[in-house]
């Protein structure tokens, strides 16, 4: 299955938005899109507290002071397309929610390839 424009903008929008309404103004964060053939990642981190129980933090509501929505929304999009979300400490120090979007097999065209025709000249004979 893959995911509609509006989405993909919810899920990065919710990742983006929880940094700012988790973390404290000025803290570092960053986000990098990877494509592969089979996969396009979203990784989103912050230098703030972190999630202490990443697990836990799955189960909408579950987060003191956080309704869940945000990396609730994130995980439906990454499951309906065979993906998966993972939730760490990253580098910075903070949380690191790692968003993998499965890209669907591309279906083939139905038509055969061909060779490249080889062609060889020919001498030219005096005009």
């Amino acid at each position: 299955m893959s995911l509609s424009d509006d989405d993909i903008a919810a899920v990065v929008d919710a990742l983006i938005g929880n940094v700012f309404r988790h973390t404290a103004p000025g803290t570092p964060f960053g986000v990098q899109v990877v494509r592969t053939a089979q996969a396009v990642e979203l990784v989103v981190e912050d230098g703030g507290p972190g999630i202490p129980e990443p697990d836990r933090a799955l189960s909408r509501g579950s987060s003191t002071g956080s309704t869940g929505l945000g990396l609730d929304i994130a995980q439906r999009a990454a499951t309906a397309t065979g993906g998966s979300m993972r939730i760490a400490r990253g580098p910075l120090g903070g949380a690191r929610i790692t968003v993998t979007f499965a890209l669907a097999p591309s279906a083939p065209s139905g038509r055969r390839l061909r060779r490249p025709r080889t062609s060889r000249r020919r001498p030219v004979r005096g005009r």
